[in-house]
């Protein structure tokens, strides 16, 4: 198992203990970041690693594939009457079938309250419940189109001590992940790491080249490249991972991979590069097709 030793933060509170692997994933929403996360939860299960998935996205589906298609209550739902000190972990708290246990942050209704604020609820009483402390890996699932101080809080609190993007070959998605990566930079003196970029549905065969273009001028590293495939689709309609239904699919043997990759290896120690809107421009004008 893989133990790291977490950095107090005075100016927060939050006190990491030296049990667990923080891993916050990121990315422009729609590009596949529940399917990355949910199949490397799956995944780092299969290690013998005893796993959390909390997700921060408003819609709370973050874990439906680990939970066979079963919407489980959100922290958002639960608080609509309740105060936050009454609320127990049983209540917030599912296990998947996979092993995994899973929690999901929710959102308020469209046009009404902040979709953030849910994120900074869940982590409230993950704090009063010493839930991380319980587990060798949590993975945060994070939406990042999306500038605000709620989805800024893994980073912000310490929570998440490496960072992966979920990025695919377009403006908007690379967009993000440049912001994304301004964020980590932010960021760092509370133990926020950059550890790469995760390419995932690539439109064209030169979207790798892209992307990996894209790492290397944002200075970090491609760690995955995950194919767009009929096993993860097939799998996505049955509410399903391809690491289950197809298990010795290509697909699933890269989200094997890059589960030991991402628990074994060191964070990377460079700080990230994000581009200025000026350089940005200029990157997508001569870079991206």
């Amino acid at each position: 198992m893989c133990y790291l030793t977490g950095q107090p933060n005075s100016r927060f509170g939050w006190r990491s203990r030296t049990v667990m692997k923080r891993i916050a994933l990121y990315g422009k929403g729609g590009g596949g970041k529940s399917t990355v996360c949910s199949n490397l939860a799956f995944q780092l299960a299969r290690m013998d690693q005893k796993v959390i998935q909390i997700g921060c996205d408003p819609k709370g589906d973050s874990t439906l594939s680990l939970t066979g298609g079963r919407k489980i209550p959100t922290v958002v739902s639960l608080m609509a009457s309740r105060r936050i000190s009454e609320i127990e972990v049983a209540e917030f708290l599912s296990t998947g079938e996979s092993g995994v246990d899973c929690v999901e942050a929710g959102g308020p209704e469209p046009g009404v309250g902040c979709a953030g604020r849910g994120i900074v609820n869940v982590f409230q009483l993950v704090k009063r419940h010493d839930l991380l402390s319980r587990y060798d890996v949590a993975l945060l699932d994070v939406l990042g189109d999306v500038v605000c101080g709620g989805f800024a809080v893994p980073l912000m609190k310490g929570i998440s001590s490496t960072v992966a993007v979920v990025v695919a070959d377009n403006l908007m998605s690379m967009y993000a992940a440049n912001n994304i990566a301004r964020g980590v930079l932010r960021f760092e003196r509370n133990g926020a790491r950059l550890a790469g970029l995760i390419a995932n549905n690539l439109r064209r065969p030169e979207g790798r080249d892209e992307v990996a273009a894209f790492a290397d001028r944002i200075g970090t590293r491609l760690l995955a490249v995950i194919p767009n495939d009929a096993d993860i689709v097939q799998a996505e309609r049955a509410r399903r991972l391809v690491s289950q239904t197809a298990p010795a699919s290509e697909a699933a043997r890269l989200f094997s991979e890059l589960a030991s990759n991402l628990i074994s290896s060191e964070d990377q120690k460079a700080s990230p590069k994000p581009m200025g809107e000026a350089d940005f421009d200029e990157f997508v004008r001569t870079v991206i097709r």
